[in-house]
């Protein structure tokens, strides 16, 4: 049973370096917008996550939440409270900005 633990985990390992590997190849993201250029790209980006930041606090559930085999807990203690709040946040900052007409475009590489 130890040999196959230790080759699931080893086998873990490795599929991690090689998706950072992969991952650090990758070239950046950056919004545009096709009439304006990045002239109100400040403006917009603070404006759309100040509104997506109070919508994700204003969305959260602050209830008891139903756990398998019986167990609940409150939001404090469940670990991915936070980080479900947080992609929500992204989620609607970047609808807000898509729907002022942004758009993800991938970076040019300078050589």
């Amino acid at each position: 049973m130890a040999k196959r633990s230790s080759a699931k985990l080893i086998a873990r390992a490795a599929l991690f370096v090689v998706t950072l590997a992969l991952s650090a190849c990758a070239g950046g993201m950056h919004w545009e917008h096709p009439e304006s250029g990045q002239s109100n790209l400040s403006n917009d980006l603070a404006e759309c996550g100040r509104l997506a930041d109070a919508e994700a606090w204003r969305t959260a559930p602050l209830f008891p939440r139903h756990r398998p085999f019986g167990r609940h807990g409150f939001w404090w203690d469940d670990p991915f409270y936070d980080n479900d709040r947080f992609f929500r946040e992204a989620e609607l900052r970047d609808f807000c900005l898509r729907s002022r007409g942004y758009r993800l475009v991938p970076d040019v590489p300078t050589r």
